[in-house]
């Protein structure tokens, strides 16, 4: 997670000149989410700067802050097939949770959450999320 790109539903991004594609669905921001190179797809510019506002809040103030760490342990022999979101929602903060990049890798769910008001960075295995 060291980039974060959040693009508007109409936004366009193209890794070869659009121009010269012509299609719309080649650089959309669909399927930018869907590719993993957008982490989030807002509705419009307004939504994509209150993404952005809530984003900098996991982060903190400075280089000189204490780093949070906490690991989730689950009871013994529910490793597999534990819902990393019933997890997330067990060990965060209520209602914390930000997740990023919801439409690529199903197989994991990334994103920032809090534990006792402070931001920490979520990677969990979704081992039913079916699409590796």
């Amino acid at each position: 997670m060291s980039d974060v790109v959040i693009m508007v539903e109409d936004a366009q991004m193209y890794v070869t000149a659009g121009s010269i594609l012509g299609d719309k669905k080649v650089g959309g921001a669909k399927l930018a989410a869907e590719n993993g190179t957008a982490a989030y797809v807002a509705k419009d510019e307004a939504d994509a700067f209150l993404k952005v506002a809530e984003l900098i809040s996991y982060l903190p103030q400075n280089n000189l802050a204490a780093p949070l760490f906490a690991e989730y342990v689950p009871a013994t022999g529910t490793v597999n097939g534990t819902d990393p979101y019933e997890v997330i929602g067990a060990v965060a903060d209520a209602d914390s949770f930000c997740e990023l990049y919801a439409d690529n890798a199903k197989c994991a769910v990334v994103g920032f959450a809090r534990i006792n008001g402070a931001g920490v960075g979520v990677v969990a295995t979704n081992t039913e999320g079916g699409k590796l």
